[in-house]
């Protein structure tokens, strides 16, 4: 048995990416604009990221975050989990959704000259 080339692998995921596309947007789309921005902030991240890494990369208090990160979570949106200490850990509850991110809307923003700033994210 052949194993897929990278390049198949790509274009696989490309296709499967173009035809879920209307699904992520509208799910994106949704979302209350502070809510989106700290959803944006959390996918950007890839690894689960605090409460505070989110704050940091969406510019806004730590509170905030915490707070949208807890309404993410009630819709089903974000994934809580124990980090270190008291310290929580989030992250999208749908990995596609990061992928899809990353490759559609990310690259949007950065050709239309917005750019996307990664401050604070890193590995949790």
């Amino acid at each position: 048995m052949r194993s897929p080339s990278l390049h198949n692998l790509m274009e696989n995921l490309n296709f499967l990416i173009d035809q879920n596309t209307e699904y992520f947007k509208s799910q994106l789309d949704s979302l209350p604009p502070t809510e989106r921005k700290i959803f944006a902030a959390l996918l950007e991240a890839w690894h689960p990221a605090t409460a505070k890494q989110v704050s940091d990369a969406a510019r806004v208090t730590t509170n905030t975050a915490s707070a949208m990160l807890s309404r993410l979570t009630e819709r089903g949106a974000v994934i809580k989990s124990p980090g270190y200490g008291k310290t929580a850990l989030y992250s999208a509850s749908e990995r596609l959704f990061n992928i899809y991110y990353l490759m559609r809307r990310r690259s949007l923003q950065i050709s239309d000259g917005l750019g996307v700033r990664r401050r604070g994210l890193g590995r949790a």
